[in-house]
């Protein structure tokens, strides 16, 4: 496995499972070399839902996150909950990012997240 950033090369495999929830049973595996999980989501649904039968509802990891993935989940019937990634750089730059402000439904506004307080006009 490319371990990524030029740090070399190692001997290793990413598991990939699927897990029925109630009783807590492996009902699909796969192993790879393969150090990305961006493309396991749908070849674990898939044979998962052929086992467990729809509707089949997926919670996967925010490494999982591939729209591909996610669109063929959904064409299956399968719902796929998973946190997409953050791509924005504004956290590198030491700006907010959209998810920092919080709309307050009595006021119709955003308040900065810089400020401690709300400020009184």
């Amino acid at each position: 496995m490319k371990l990524g950033q030029g740090r070399g090369i190692e001997v290793g495999y990413n598991v990939q499972t699927a897990v029925d929830s109630q009783p807590k049973l492996i009902v699909a595996t796969d192993v790879t070399n393969d150090t990305r999980d961006r493309d396991c989501l749908s070849p674990m649904a898939l044979p998962a839902n052929d086992i467990l039968g729809s509707p089949f509802v997926a919670v996967a990891a925010v490494g999982d996150y591939h729209g591909e993935e996610v669109k063929t989940c959904l064409e299956a019937g399968i719902t796929p909950y998973l946190a997409g990634p953050i791509t924005s750089a504004t956290a590198k730059l030491g700006l907010f990012s959209k998810d920092n402000f919080r709309y307050e439904q009595a006021t119709e506004t955003y308040p900065c997240p810089a400020r401690a307080a709300p400020v009184s006009l």
